[in-house]
């Protein structure tokens, strides 16, 4: 162990068994000054207690790591759990964990427009490109002219909340407008807050 002289500083290794256990009276070789140092047990005396020190911390440090893992895994892929355990969304929204849908797994398919009168028809699919079940998500659908004016706009909700992997949802909207205009329409997934209730 070392050992410190109050009087002058000087540092002194010793064997901390010669030392009586109840303390002893010591005098510094330096400036002779003399005080009573008791036997302080020194981590290179006792390899076991750091052993045992270690053997007792790696269950909660094991049981830390398991709960850091699963705690991040429970946050980023809340989406998916979700879509999957539809009834742990409230749980979620308690602790203010929003959900919205991915929008890098879903994409719009097979468009089909057409008029009934003065009425622009749309319908089409919405397909989840990821191999696990995923929320669907409201669409926007916008119509410009050729001038890119904006001649209708609307937010549509697609058939189904949730979408298995490597399917589809349906969507149909109908906007009025005037017959035979040039046209050109965008529609476009939001990744807006889901509700627990549905969209």
């Amino acid at each position: 162990m070392l050992l410190t002289c109050d009087n002058c500083q000087t540092i002194f290794r010793i064997d901390s068994s010669k030392l009586n256990p109840s303390g002893q009276r010591v005098r510094c070789s330096v400036c002779a000054h003399s005080w009573v140092a008791s036997p302080v047990a020194d981590i290179a005396d006792n390899p076991d207690d750091v052993g045992e020190t270690l053997r007792a911390l790696r269950l909660p440090i094991f049981i830390l790591l398991f709960l850091i893992v699963i705690g991040g895994a429970l946050t980023t892929m809340r989406g998916v759990i979700t879509a999957h355990l539809p009834g742990l969304m409230p749980a979620y929204d308690l602790v203010g964990l929003s959900i919205r849908p991915d929008l890098a797994t879903l994409e719009i398919d097979d468009i089909d427009a057409d008029y009934f009168g003065d009425v622009l028809r749309l319908k089409g699919g919405l397909a989840n490109i990821s191999g696990y079940r995923v929320h669907a998500a409201p669409l926007q659908v916008t119509v410009t002219d050729e001038e890119g004016l904006i001649i209708a706009t609307s937010r549509v909700i697609p058939e189904a909340r949730f979408i298995d992997a490597h399917d589809r949802t349906g969507f149909f909207v109908q906007l009025d407008m005037p017959p035979g205009q040039q046209a050109e329409i965008s529609i476009t997934p939001i990744a807006e807050r889901l509700s627990p209730s549905g969209f």
